[in-house]
């Protein structure tokens, strides 16, 4: 049963503050250690040995959003091809992605989203897999985002492995989702690796 739009939503709104409120009491040591544990636990993933392009994200650190800064110099250490989302108008549901070369992203006022250096866009249909931060999420692989739909309107149609990235206290049993929704196939926290299934 689909629930009423309206319910899952406010469901949503009081999570993203619940999970934003977490995140802030964080202290660096706090920050940097968990960040670290989930940059391993992504690193030990048997997909990753075949991954050849990655959509990763560049950490707004300000939120305490997981910081995978080192997991993307590590992929590029192993020959592996990174993309990294550009958000062209904040108003606007849509990204796409740049590939990243090294150089690091500047900061977007007044978000403060990571936007990269270059503008060319990658070929989405070569990314094999995408990283994709959470605020929170459910174990069976429906995410919790900002709620600006950035991440759901790219996926849409895109065959790749969807790998989830959030801390383990912004990880519940179970949220209502909407019909937009598109579910995590892994979900990695600094303590646990979660791989969800696809209902029948």
């Amino acid at each position: 049963m689909i629930p009423h739009p309206d319910k899952a939503a406010n469901e949503k709104s009081r999570l993203r503050k619940q999970f934003r409120t977490y995140r802030q009491s964080l202290t660096e040591d706090n920050y940097a250690r968990r960040s670290a544990a989930m940059v391993e636990r992504i690193l030990a993933l048997p997909e990753m040995d075949c991954a050849g392009f990655v959509f990763a994200y560049w950490p707004m650190t300000g939120r305490r959003e997981p910081d995978i800064r080192s997991l993307i110099a590590r992929l590029r250490e192993q020959d592996v091809a990174v993309a990294l989302p550009l958000v062209p108008d904040i108003d606007v549901p849509s990204m796409y992605a740049v590939r990243y070369t090294g150089e690091e992203p500047s900061l977007e006022s007044p978000w403060g989203i990571p936007r990269p250096a270059g503008s060319e866009q990658a070929p989405t249909h070569r990314i094999d897999t995408v990283i994709v931060p959470m605020l929170g999420g459910a174990r069976d692989g429906h995410r919790i985002g900002y709620g600006k739909g950035y991440y759901d309107t790219f996926l849409q149609g895109l065959q790749a492995i969807r790998i989830g990235v959030t801390y383990q206290a912004c990880l519940i049993d179970s949220v209502l989702s909407e019909p937009h929704d598109i579910r995590m196939d892994i979900l990695v926290t600094e303590e646990e690796i979660v791989r969800t299934e696809t209902p029948v």
